[in-house]
């Protein structure tokens, strides 16, 4: 699956917000836009966004800004079996974890492709696992 990330929902709230890192997301979105790159989430994205949103700005920001992701064609993956078991080890092993944060890495772990994230306390916990990266650390391959 090359050229596929998985952004996690702090990743996506820089959209649509003008938050430190709202470029780089700018860029990954373009690539997104013009077919260079895949964008995988969880099935869950929807509701942890909107509920992010509607927190931060109001409900219907949230429906409008949840049609604008969703508009650039990201894959929402069910949450499958092994993708699941795969989240709930990471809840397990590292304390603190939400099951929120380790379904998106469950989901880079099982296509083997990069997790970008930019929550960096669930970074710190979990990086040694792999298949994570820091927004303002990664560079968006095009081969």
């Amino acid at each position: 699956m090359s050229n596929t990330y998985v952004l996690d929902n702090s990743v996506c709230i820089k959209s649509i917000a003008d938050e430190e890192g709202s470029k780089t997301v700018e860029e990954i979105m373009y690539l997104k836009n013009s077919y260079k790159i895949s964008l995988l989430m969880p099935e869950l994205f929807s509701y942890e966004f909107c509920s992010t949103v509607s927190r931060k700005l109001n409900p219907v920001a949230a429906r409008i800004a949840l049609r604008k992701i969703i508009s650039r064609q990201v894959t929402l993956v069910k949450m499958e079996p092994e993708i699941v078991r795969i989240a709930t080890d990471l809840v397990a092993k590292y304390s603190g974890v939400t099951f929120y944060d380790a379904a998106y890495h469950a989901v880079a772990k099982y296509h083997h492709i990069l997790l970008i994230t930019a929550d960096k306390k669930y970074y710190d916990k979990v990086k040694q696992e792999g298949n994570i990266a820091m927004l303002d650390k990664v560079k968006v391959r095009l081969d």
